[in-house]
């Protein structure tokens, strides 16, 4: 799909949509910036031309489903209203999207796992858009101090010490865990370029420091640590 059509899409839909709502605005925006994203992990994986521009379109179009979900139910979770993947799947079949790249990179983009029955390319577009999407995400949310204090379960620190699950969707939506939940993307990253972008800016560190300063549990120290190691591991992968 070329990045022009998935533009003039975009705009399209979106158009229909109140920008005054700042729900609606930051993902209309936050779209661009994964879109972005997406463009220059395509760039570092040394993609084709053609490849890089369907990584730019999937990028753009992975949040559709969440304007449904933003005017209908005013919220960003899930669990409470609707799967914005799935949602956006529906969008994009509606709006006669046929290519199943783009389809299944924003119907899996949330997902916690990527499903095996997908294709080796329809994996990396999907985890393409995944790791671009945590970028902006880290970027862009959990910068304060958290206001609520960390309640780190056993499951959610084995998620660490396994280094392998990202802590799971919950029904509690404090700041402290949605701190913890960010910094578990750690273990659901894709590349190499990505790694750096987190390294470079302290993406990860940062919030587990946030709530070491307003949680005194030990364990956040080894978190760090973790965390830490996992990176650099990565990088020089």
């Amino acid at each position: 799909m070329k990045y022009d059509e998935a533009k003039e899409l975009y705009e399209n839909y979106t158009k229909d949509f109140d920008m005054n709502n700042d729900k609606v605005n930051y993902k209309y925006n936050h779209s661009y910036r994964v879109a972005n994203n997406s463009l220059e992990i395509a760039k570092s994986l040394n993609l084709s031309d053609e490849q890089i521009e369907l990584a730019h379109s999937c990028g753009l179009l992975h949040d559709i489903g969440r304007f449904v979900q933003v005017t209908k139910f005013d919220t960003y979770q899930d669990l409470v209203s609707l799967d914005h993947g799935d949602q956006g799947y529906l969008v994009l079949k509606n709006l006669g999207v046929t290519d199943e790249i783009v389809l299944n990179s924003t119907k899996y983009h949330n997902k916690r796992i990527v499903p095996d029955e997908l294709t080796e390319e329809e994996k990396l577009y999907t985890n393409i858009t995944r790791d671009a999407d945590k970028i902006d995400i880290l970027f862009n949310t959990c910068i304060d101090i958290p206001k609520d204090k960390l309640n780190l379960t056993d499951e959610m620190f084995e998620v660490f010490k396994n280094k392998k699950l990202t802590v799971d969707k919950t029904e509690d939506h404090s700041d402290a865990i949605h701190y913890i939940r960010c910094a578990s993307f750690i273990f659901d990253i894709n590349f190499k370029y990505t790694y750096k972008i987190i390294k470079e800016n302290n993406l990860i560190l940062s919030k587990i420091d946030s709530l070491i300063k307003v949680c005194d549990d030990e364990r956040l120290l080894e978190i760090k640590k973790i965390c830490e190691e996992y990176i650099e591991e990565r990088i020089s992968e």
